[in-house]
C-alpha cells in the first residue's frame, strides 16, 4: 500500500512540475536554441519544423515567383562586397505581413515589404531607358535580354502589387499609413512609361482592376478606382498635346481593361467597370481629343452594363444607381461637345 501511495505522490509531483512556469520557460529556451541552430545551418533546414500554416504556405508558393534571381542586395564588408538575393524571402515576408498573429511581427514584415518595393523601383529607375529605335541600322535586331532587363521585376510585381493594394485598405492604421501613400506613388511613377503594355505597368493595372472588382471590400474598390484616375491624370500630365491627340497609350490601356468588365455576368465586375469609368471620365472630359475618342465608347459600355442588370437579380441596384449617375454626366458632356463629336474623323 505504501508503494502505491508513493507512486501516486511521485506521479502527482511530476504533473505539478509540468504545470509550473519554470518548466514552460525551459521548453521555450530549448525551442529558441533549436531555431537558432537551424538558422545557422541555413538551406532548407527550416522544413523540419513544418506545421499546418507553413505547409499551406509552401504549397501555395511551390513554384517560384520568378525562375531568375532578381532582387540582389549588395552589402559592403571590409574590402569585399557580398551579394544577397532576397527573392526566396519574399513569399514568407508577404505571408507574415498579411496573416501573422503577432502584431509586432506583422508590422515588421510590413515595414520590410515597404522597403523592398521601394528598393526594387529604385533599381529599375537607375537602369538605362529603352531606346526609341530611331538610331538603329536597317536590319539590326533588338537584343531580347535588353527587353527582359527593362521589365526585370514584372513577375515579382504581379505577386506583390495585389498584396500591397490590399494592405493599403487594411483596418490596421500602421499598414494603411505605410501602403496607401506608396500605392499612389507607384501609380504616378509607372504613369511615366512611354511603352504600350509595358509588363511592369501591366502588373500594376491588373492588380488595380482585380482590387476594383472586390466583392466584400468597398474601401478597396474605391481606392483602386481612384488609383485608375490618378494613373490617367499623371499620364496626361507627362504628355504633350500632340501625343495626347495621336496616341494616348496609357489611357487606351486603361479603357480596354475596364470595358472588358462592362458586360460581365458578375455584378461586382460590372460595378468596378462603372466606378472606374466615372473616375476616369472626370479626368478625360477636359481634353477634346480624348472626349472625341472615348466618350461614346464609354457611354456604350455603361449602357451595356445597365442592360445586364435587368437579367441579374444579385446586387444590381448599386450598379444601376452608378450607371444612371455616370450616364447623366456623359449626356451633359455629349451635349456640350456636340459639334466636336459630329465632325468626321480622318
Amino acid at each position: 500500500m505504501e508503494e502505491v501511495v508513493e507512486g501516486k505522490d511521485s506521479y502527482y509531483h511530476q504533473d505539478t512540475l509540468k504545470e509550473t512556469k519554470e518548466e514552460r520557460i525551459d521548453r521555450r529556451d530549448i525551442a529558441n536554441k533549436v531555431l537558432d541552430l537551424l538558422g545557422k545551418i541555413g538551406g532548407h533546414s527550416h522544413s523540419i519544423i513544418n506545421n499546418e500554416l507553413s505547409k499551406k504556405h509552401d504549397k501555395e508558393n511551390f513554384i517560384r515567383w520568378d525562375p531568375e534571381k532578381r532582387l540582389k542586395f549588395t552589402i559592403p564588408l571590409h574590402q569585399r562586397k557580398i551579394d544577397i538575393y532576397l527573392d526566396s524571402c519574399l513569399p514568407r515576408i508577404v505571408d507574415l505581413a498579411q496573416s501573422s498573429a503577432d502584431k509586432e511581427t506583422r508590422i515588421s514584415a510590413c515595414e520590410l515589404l515597404h522597403a523592398l518595393v521601394i528598393f526594387m523601383i529604385g533599381k529599375s529607375a537607375t537602369k538605362p531607358k529603352a531606346s526609341s529605335g530611331r538610331g538603329k541600322r536597317r536590319g539590326q535586331q533588338e537584343d531580347p535580354r535588353k527587353d527582359e532587363d527593362m521589365a526585370a521585376f514584372a513577375k515579382l510585381y504581379s505577386k506583390l502589387f495585389p498584396v500591397i493594394i490590399r494592405l493599403a485598405t487594411e483596418i490596421e492604421q500602421i499598414s494603411r499609413q505605410l501602403f496607401e501613400p506608396l500605392v499612389f506613388q507607384i501609380v504616378r511613377w509607372f504613369s511615366s512609361s512611354k511603352i504600350y503594355e509595358h509588363p511592369e505597368v501591366e502588373s500594376l493595372l491588373d492588380a488595380l482592376i482585380e482590387g476594383a472588382q472586390s466583392r466584400n471590400n468597398s474601401s478597396l474598390r474605391e481606392m483602386c478606382s481612384n488609383a485608375f484616375a490618378e494613373f490617367a491624370r499623371w499620364s496626361l500630365k507627362q504628355m504633350s498635346d500632340t501625343e495626347i491627340g495621336e496616341n494616348p497609350s496609357n489611357v487606351k490601356s486603361l479603357i480596354r481593361r475596364i470595358e472588358s468588365n462592362s458586360n460581365h455576368p458578375d455584378p461586382f465586375k460590372r460595378l468596378s467597370s462603372v466606378l472606374c469609368f466615372s473616375k476616369i471620365f472626370a479626368v478625360i472630359k477636359d481634353y477634346d481629343s480624348l472626349v472625341d475618342r472615348f466618350c461614346l465608347e464609354i457611354a456604350r459600355c455603361v449602357l451595356g452594363s445597365l442592360k445586364m442588370c435587368h437579367n441579374s437579380l444579385e446586387f444590381s441596384q448599386e450598379v444601376i444607381d452608378n450607371c444612371s449617375d455616370l450616364l447623366s454626366i456623359v449626356e451633359a458632356q455629349i451635349i456640350k461637345k456636340a459639334k466636336l463629336l459630329l465632325q468626321s474623323n480622318p
